[in-house]
């Protein structure tokens, strides 16, 4: 097998890797018990991720990331779970 080779198939590996990503799904909000959740989403925010949480669909977490944050926000009270 050439390096090439090799490099091909591990690219493809690390494809591969992704795939089997999980989308995570928002239980009721353990304040109010409401299902109304808008994801909260980190890193550096874009223009188009800007104008989604000026809509409301999404809440911009910030741009440093820890284990264990919260994923969603309710829009019903305002908690992070």
């Amino acid at each position: 097998m050439s390096d090439e080779d090799e490099s091909e198939e591990a690219v493809e590996s690390d494809e591969d890797e992704f795939e089997d990503d999980e989308e995570i799904v928002a239980g009721p909000c353990p304040r109010c018990a409401k299902l109304d959740p808008i994801p909260i989403v980190y890193g550096l925010p874009g223009p188009g991720l800007v104008e989604q949480a000026d809509r409301g669909e999404v809440e911009i977490g910030g741009c440093l990331i820890w284990p264990d944050q919260p994923n969603f926000v309710c829009r019903a009270c305002g908690e992070n779970y």
